[in-house]
């Protein structure tokens, strides 16, 4: 979600833009019928008797209109049609009853409609009109009728080789290996932004102090340098949405001590790593246990803005061929009931596997597209009876919860662009 203030000026926006279609003004649709606020009309004018106005039926022209004056668009990506809301630079995907939704506190606040044809006069009450729309609700609120929607022609944010687009709420930090800058959403260029990859947090001016997570990082990979920089590097990748023309690599979390192989603990710190990540980046996350790999619907979950695909307590059974060649051609998202997405390389979510088992990582193509880190027991072996909070312990807090202050999540961002610009400077390391 989008924080209060971005709301309110992105609805002030819309309103302003809603302006351009009067609904109060009389169509006139030929054959004797005119259309006026919502609904149809038409003068009767009987020989014997004063002519009046007939309530018809819905007047499609302005639903139209309503529906565009909500900033409602169609818009395509990856070759799928799908229907999206737009305030200002920021858009989101709408479902159709979402989009009924958007629209019945119109219908339900209908006023009283004054009616002037040609001099016969009438005036409708908002009972009489709400029965007229209610009985043509189908009619009109439905796929085929959206499909008469606009077309968005808007170009998304998307990070290039040299360069990663984070969202905030004040706006979109552009980070490059040396710099970053901050772009307000009023000078987006034409971009926009999908609306579940706004972070719902503002970043400011950075400062000394030290983030926890930079502390736990160091942690669990022993104050060895060179494992915290391999760390370090990979969630840079993480949050890097951007794939080299030769193939994507895949982030592997692993237990630096395997205690069991038949019953593996885990309790290292993988999972806080990768919701570390996810504060940043939209992220898909997938049960391990329960990922055969060999499901039609298995990646269903995956959306146009989906930035990362978290594979959690992967099984030592997992295929992971098929995941090198994801991470290497793109994604081809089968979805029950929707058309199927087919994400190129390019633009495809990177992909992080967290495991409590080495998974097969044997010939060059398996090493070439995996980045894997061990991570220590440095917290796993506070756990004894499994009633233990050794994070809370450590650090006096959960992570990513209300107990952190606005100074260390402004530390927390700005650890993690330190994060993207070691990638974009030295790769993965």
């Amino acid at each position: 979600m989008i924080s209060k203030d971005i709301i309110k000026k992105h609805n002030e926006a819309q309103f302003q833009e809603s302006e351009k279609y009067n609904l109060k003004e009389l169509i006139d649709l030929g054959n004797g019928l005119y259309g006026l606020g919502l609904v149809t009309l038409k003068v009767v004018r009987p020989k014997d008797g004063k002519p009046f106005i007939l309530l018809k039926g819905i007047c499609s022209i302005n639903i139209q209109n309503l529906l565009r004056s909500y900033n409602l668009y169609k818009f395509y990506q990856y070759g799928v049609m799908m229907f999206v809301q737009k305030n200002g630079a920021i858009i989101k995907q709408v479902t159709e009853s979402e989009i009924k939704d958007i629209i019945q506190p119109e219908i339900e606040n209908i006023g009283k409609l004054e009616a002037d044809i040609n001099g016969v006069e009438e005036v409708f009450s908002p009972e009489a009109q709400k029965e007229k729309l209610y009985k043509g609700y189908n009619s009109v609120f439905n796929k085929n009728f959206y499909e008469f929607l606009p077309v968005l022609d808007a170009r998304l944010y998307q990070d290039d080789a040299k360069t990663a687009y984070l969202h905030f709420e004040n706006g979109t930090l552009q980070v490059t290996a040396s710099s970053a800058i901050l772009i307000p959403f009023n000078e987006a260029d034409g971009k926009c932004i999908w609306e579940d990859q706004v972070i719902t947090r503002p970043i400011n001016d950075k400062t000394d102090w030290v983030t926890m997570f930079q502390t736990f990082n160091k942690n669990v990979t022993n104050q060895d340098e060179k494992r915290l920089s391999a760390l370090e590097s990979g969630i840079g990748y993480m949050l890097h949405n951007h794939h080299k023309k030769s193939g994507g690599q895949m982030l592997m979390l692993y237990d630096q001590e395997i205690t069991d192989l038949d019953n593996p603990q885990g309790g290292t710190g993988k999972g806080l790593i990768v919701n570390g990540i996810m504060q940043l980046r939209r992220t898909v996350k997938i049960d391990g246990k329960k990922f055969t790999g060999k499901g039609t619907f298995e990646f269903q979950e995956i959306t146009a803005s989906t930035q990362i695909l978290w594979l959690d307590d992967a099984a030592k059974s997992l295929d992971v061929d098929r995941f090198n060649s994801i991470s290497t051609d793109g994604f081809n998202v089968e979805r029950k009931n929707k058309d199927s997405l087919i994400i190129p390389r390019e633009q495809a979510p990177k992909i992080v596997i967290a495991s409590n088992v080495i998974l097969d990582c044997t010939g060059s193509t398996r090493k070439r597209r995996q980045h894997p880190v061990e991570l220590s027991n440095y917290y796993s072996s506070m756990i004894t009876t499994g009633l233990e909070e050794p994070i809370v312990q450590e650090h006096g807090c959960e992570f990513y919860s209300e107990k952190w202050s606005e100074q260390e999540w402004n530390a927390f961002f700005w650890y993690m662009i330190g994060c993207i610009q070691l990638y974009l400077k030295d790769g993965l390391v």
